[in-house]
C-alpha cells in the first residue's frame, strides 16, 4: 500500500505548477523526498503543462551593498511581487547578469572570481570557476544561454582587451563553457574575435536570450571619439557564431511574444519607440559567418514620456507581463503601463503598427532608502522549473550550496522598501486608484498561497481519478 500511495503522490505532484511544487516540500518527508528526486525533477521540468504553459517571465532583483554585508540580493516575482529567495553570502563586486530559463546568473567583473548559477525557486546555486585570461584583459562580462535545438546550456565569457586604436580593430575574444560535457565541463576559447567595447557598469543592461540567440549591448564611438552604447552583439547559442549588428541607439532589450524588442528614447528623449526584430532569413552559408543572426527592425509602439531630456542617468527597464499582457516601462521611479490586449482593437480600426499610442497608467514607484550602491532591475527570459544547477554539471563542485529563503533582516527601511516595491508591482488594471507605497499584509499572502496549493492539489487529484 505504501508503494501505491507514493505512486499516487508522485502523479499528483507531477501535475503541480513549479512554485506550488516547491511549497509542497514542506508538507512531509515523503513529499520532500519525491520533489528532490532527480528523476522526478527531470520529468516535471519537461511536463507538458510546464513546457507549453511557461511563457517567459521577468524577475525583479534588488541589490544593496555595504562594507559590512557585501551583496544582499532579493529576488521577486515581477507578476505577483512575491519574494522568491535572497542571496546574502557574496562579495559586493557581484551583480546579477541575466536570466536563462529557470536560472539566474550572478558574476563579478574581477579576475579569477567564480560565477554562480542560481535557481530562485529552489534556492540552489552552483559555482563555476573562471578560466585563465590574457594579461591585457581589462574587463570581462558573463552571460548564460540555452539552445532549444541542442538542449544545451552554455556560459559565454566576453573578454575585453586594452589594445588601443580604432574600436573596430579591437580584438576582444570570447570563451565558452558547455554544461554537461564529459569531465564536468571546461572553458574553451572561440576562434573568432569581436570589436567594440563593453558598456560602462552604470549603464550596463542585461543580456537578453530569445529563441536560442543571446543579445548583448555594446559600445561604439562617434567620430569625435565619444563612446555611445549603440551596437548589439548577437551570439547563436548552438553554433556559437556571432556578429555585431548595426547601430540601434541607446536601448533596453527584452523578449516580446517570442521576439527581441528594444525600447529607444528619441526626439530629445520625449518619445520612446518599441521596435521588434523580424526573424532573419536563414542561409546556411551565411549562418556559419554569423550574418543570419541579425534581422530587420519593425516599429511596434510609439509613446510619449512626461520627462524631458537630462534623464540619461536614470535606470530604465521594460518587460511584458505574460499574465495580464501589460507592457511595463520603468524610467527611474516612474512606471508606465500599456495594455497590449488593445492591439487587436487597433487592427480592426486599421491603424498602422507603430502609430502613436497612449500609456494606460502611470505609477510612482517607491524610492529606495539612502544606501551605498543600492538599486533594483528587471531580468526577463525567466521560466520557472525545479531543475537544479547542480545537475547541469557532471561533477558537482564541493561548495555547491543553497542560498537563503529567509526574508527577515535588521534594516527596517530596506524591508519596507521591498514590501512597497512588491506592492507596486502587484498593481493590476482592476485597481481603482494609483497604488500606494504601504507594505502589503504578509499574513494574507501566506494564507492565499496555502489556499492556492490546496486548490492545485485537489484539482490534480480530481484529474488523476478521472483518468482511471
Amino acid at each position: 500500500m505504501e508503494s501505491v500511495a507514493e505512486e499516487i503522490a508522485w502523479e499528483i505532484l507531477l501535475k503541480l505548477p513549479t512554485r506550488d511544487a516547491v511549497r509542497c516540500r514542506c508538507v512531509s518527508r515523503q513529499w520532500r523526498g519525491i520533489l528532490t528526486d532527480r528523476s522526478f525533477i527531470d520529468l516535471h521540468a519537461h511536463s507538458a503543462h510546464i513546457v507549453a504553459g511557461c511563457g517567459a517571465e521577468a524577475l525583479v532583483v534588488t541589490e544593496i551593498r555595504s562594507q559590512h554585508i557585501g551583496l544582499e540580493m532579493a529576488v521577486l516575482d515581477s507578476s505577483s511581487g512575491k519574494p522568491m529567495s535572497r542571496v546574502t553570502d557574496l562579495a559586493s563586486c557581484y551583480r546579477p547578469t541575466n536570466a536563462c530559463n529557470s536560472f539566474l546568473l550572478v558574476a563579478a567583473d574581477m579576475k579569477d572570481s567564480p560565477v554562480y548559477v542560481c535557481n530562485p525557486v529552489t534556492g540552489e546555486k552552483q559555482n563555476i570557476l573562471p578560466p585563465l585570461e590574457s594579461e591585457d584583459v581589462y574587463s570581462r562580462r558573463y552571460a548564460m544561454a540555452f539552445s532549444p535545438s541542442t538542449g544545451q546550456y552554455k556560459l559565454f565569457r566576453l573578454c575585453f582587451r586594452d589594445s588601443g586604436g580604432w574600436p573596430k580593430t579591437w580584438e576582444n575574444y570570447m570563451e565558452v563553457y558547455t554544461f554537461g560535457e564529459e569531465g564536468g565541463g571546461s572553458w574553451r576559447r572561440h576562434q573568432h574575435m569581436f570589436p567594440y567595447s563593453m558598456v560602462p557598469r552604470v549603464h550596463r543592461l542585461p543580456p537578453v536570450l530569445v529563441d536560442g540567440k543571446l543579445y548583448v549591448l555594446m559600445e561604439g564611438v562617434e567620430n569625435n571619439w565619444v563612446p555611445k552604447p549603440d551596437r548589439m552583439l548577437v551570439i547563436d547559442a548552438a553554433s556559437e557564431a556571432h556578429v555585431t549588428g548595426e547601430k540601434t541607439a541607446s536601448v533596453y532589450a527584452f523578449e516580446l511574444d517570442g521576439r527581441l524588442c528594444v525600447a529607444r528614447r528619441v526626439a530629445n528623449r520625449q518619445l520612446v519607440h518599441f521596435l521588434v526584430m523580424e526573424p532573419p532569413r536563414v542561409k546556411l552559408q551565411d549562418h556559419k559567418k554569423g550574418r543570419s543572426l541579425y534581422g530587420r527592425w519593425e516599429l511596434r509602439y510609439t509613446f510619449n514620456i512626461d520627462e524631458f531630456g537630462g534623464s540619461d542617468g536614470k535606470l530604465s527597464s521594460a518587460w511584458l507581463d505574460n499574465g495580464d499582457k501589460m507592457l511595463r516601462y520603468r524610467l527611474g521611479e516612474s512606471l508606465y503601463i500599456y495594455d497590449t490586449t488593445k492591439d487587436d482593437e487597433w487592427k480592426m480600426k486599421k491603424k498602422n503598427v507603430g502609430d502613436f499610442s497612449w500609456w494606460d497608467y502611470q505609477i510612482q514607484l517607491p524610492v529606495a532608502p539612502s544606501a551605498n550602491d543600492q538599486r533594483w532591475n528587471v531580468y526577463g527570459g525567466y521560466r520557472p522549473s525545479l531543475l537544479s544547477p547542480h545537475h547541469l554539471v557532471c561533477r558537482r563542485n564541493e561548495d555547491g550550496q543553497e542560498f537563503h529563503h529567509v526574508f527577515g533582516r535588521n534594516d527596517d527601511g530596506q524591508e519596507q522598501f521591498e514590501h512597497a516595491l512588491a506592492h507596486a508591482l502587484r498593481w493590476k488594471q482592476s485597481s481603482k486608484k494609483r497604488c500606494s507605497t504601504c507594505p502589503p499584509d504578509s499574513d494574507n499572502h501566506r494564507v492565499s498561497a496555502a489556499k492556492r496549493v490546496r486548490v492545485s492539489i485537489t484539482q490534480c487529484l480530481i484529474n488523476l481519478l478521472a483518468d482511471f
